[in-house]
């Protein structure tokens, strides 16, 4: 009889430790996954100070937390949505971002029940907002474009078209975020042409995973024209 009380007891002890275990490690007994697919969307605006990035939803959260910081890793800040996705404001059009986005389990109390490890990064990257153009030689059909920096990018493309809703065509790149200058004289390997407008767009390049990236802009999106007479 002595045996079997002691068995018994001890079984119960086993069991008051495991129940104990599981208590105490709510974010383990949550489960949740590091979100999939972070990735920047698109810009809202033409000034590249509002955008859109997204994610996929995770199992069992019911909010999410977007880490978002200078390429730098400074004046980092924290925003919060239960949705997949977030548009984003207030951002510095001369300056590359990164962020990342982690999953979030909260009671209908507000207590936080889990989350899980952070996605991949994302970056977001401007394209430049302060453009000039000038004509150092008209006889020559030649034209001047200038534009600002924009920190922690890895160039930039000068796209051109003569219908800004059609087929724009990369005419020159850079691949120093400082080489804001570059001269035109063609058009897809020809002369500019007379009495046509000749529409262009200054586009960052940035370099993720290994390869350049051509940053999205708005449909539509162009920066200004010019046309020879």
């Amino acid at each position: 009889m002595l045996k079997t009380l002691k068995r018994l007891a001890s079984a119960l002890l086993v069991a008051a430790l495991i129940s104990a275990s599981v208590f105490v490690m709510p974010t383990e007994a949550a489960g949740l996954a590091a979100p999939k697919n972070f990735h920047f969307i698109r810009w809202l605006n033409n000034s590249c100070t509002s955008c859109r990035i997204g994610w996929d939803l995770v199992p069992g959260a019911n909010r999410y937390e977007v880490e978002i910081a200078y390429q730098n890793g400074t004046n980092k800040r924290y925003l919060q949505s239960t949705k997949s996705y977030m548009t984003i404001i207030n951002l510095d059009a001369t300056k590359v971002y990164r962020a990342r986005v982690y999953a979030i389990k909260m009671s209908s109390s507000g207590s936080m029940l889990g989350y899980s490890n952070f996605s991949n990064t994302a970056y977001i990257v401007p394209s430049p907002t302060n453009l000039t153009l000038s004509l150092p030689d008209r006889a020559k059909a030649r034209v001047r474009v200038h534009w600002n920096v924009v920190n922690w990018s890895n160039g930039y493309n000068v796209f051109l078209t003569t219908n800004p809703s059609g087929s724009w065509y990369v005419h020159k790149q850079t691949s120093l975020q400082n080489n804001t200058t570059v001269y035109l004289d063609k058009y897809r390997g020809a002369k500019f042409k007379k009495n046509v407008n000749y529409y262009y767009k200054i586009v960052s390049r940035s370099i993720q995973g290994g390869r350049y990236v051509t940053v999205r802009v708005p449909t539509g999106f162009f920066q200004g024209y010019f046309y020879f007479f």
